[in-house]
């Protein structure tokens, strides 16, 4: 009688379930596994290759500018909670002044760039479609005529031409009183409007007024002290060969 161990082959852990569970999946579960495992690898391949990437990594590193501006930031906000009563120590934690320059980091971008409310507003034109584009392309070019014919028509009505009549007048006026335009030059006449009529009037008050009260002091007005030129004869004591 033998003492060894009877004989057997095994079967692979590793080949047997995959073997089993593509067999017990349907065509369309297999379709969807394996579309399922192409977006992961893409993705592990996208975030490989964003970490081996330089530039990548220095955009998202936060500059000078902003550190320092979060730091300052942290700490204005670590003194105030700290008189208010808020917390006791009024330096701020570590963790407090990441958080801030986080913050700017996100917020903080140049001009250029934008923040994120210009990236959304980027996304909601570029997410309209090419009709709203036209409308809104029409609607800008005809507010932009309409300005235009406004301005025009604004300068038409500022600039007025006086009459033929005026202008050979004030010719004739000239040749008469002996002038010539320069060789070269050319007379031209303009009419502008009169801007002495309030003063006039203004001046025009004012001395009448100047004058009434001149005639009230020269004796214009009645002056119950004053004796009368000619008394003429009346009762009195002062009348002579009256009664006696």
């Amino acid at each position: 009688m033998s003492s060894t161990a009877p004989f057997s082959i095994g079967v692979s852990s590793s080949t047997m379930p995959a073997a089993t569970t593509s067999v017990d999946m349907s065509l369309d579960d297999l379709i969807k596994a394996r579309r399922k495992e192409a977006e992961q690898q893409k993705k592990k391949q996208a975030t490989a290759k964003r970490r081996q990437d330089p530039k990548a990594t220095k955009q998202n590193k936060p500059t000078q500018a902003q550190k320092a501006t979060g730091a300052s930031k942290a700490k204005r906000d670590a003194k105030t909670a700290a008189r208010r009563g808020v917390k006791i120590n009024p330096k701020p934690t570590p963790m407090e002044i990441e958080k801030q320059v986080y913050r700017q980091s996100r917020t903080g971008k140049t001009q250029q760039e934008g923040g994120r409310r210009s990236k959304r507003i980027r996304n909601q034109n570029n997410n309209k479609s090419e009709a709203d584009k036209k409308i809104k392309k029409r609607n800008q070019q005809l507010d932009k005529k309409k300005n235009q014919k406004q301005t025009q028509k604004a300068q038409k009505e500022e600039i007025v031409k006086p009459p033929g009549q005026a202008i050979r007048a004030a010719k004739s006026a000239l040749s008469k009183a002996g002038f010539n335009a320069p060789k070269g030059m050319k007379m031209v006449v303009s009419f502008v409007a009169k801007e002495e009529k309030h003063n006039e009037t203004k001046g025009r008050n004012q001395r009448g007024q100047k004058n009434n009260n001149s005639n009230n002091n020269n004796g214009g007005g009645k002056n119950k002290n004053q004796i009368p030129k000619n008394p003429g004869r009346g009762r009195g004591n002062n009348r002579r060969g009256g009664r006696r």
